[in-house]
């Protein structure tokens, strides 16, 4: 995982922005603000930590390695 842009590695391992946008239960173009700058009112790569838990379930679900330090990027 990518400790510059969590969000982009995330999108990526759930197979893209509508894909992780269905394991979190949000439109496709909010999945797409986290992986763009703030000035482009993007989140510049982290993901809200509210969506942590669906993404977690869905990993667990679907047996794709996603940890917690992967969503923080830590």
């Amino acid at each position: 995982m990518s400790k510059l842009n969590p969000a982009w590695s995330v999108i990526q391992l759930f197979g893209g922005v509508r894909a992780t946008a269905r394991a979190a239960e949000l439109n496709p173009s909010a999945v797409s603000r986290w992986a763009m700058p703030r000035e482009k009112k993007g989140t510049a790569g982290s993901i809200p930590q509210r969506h942590w838990a669906r993404l977690m379930a869905h990993a667990r679900r679907n047996k794709i390695n996603l940890t917690l330090r992967d969503l923080s990027g830590l």
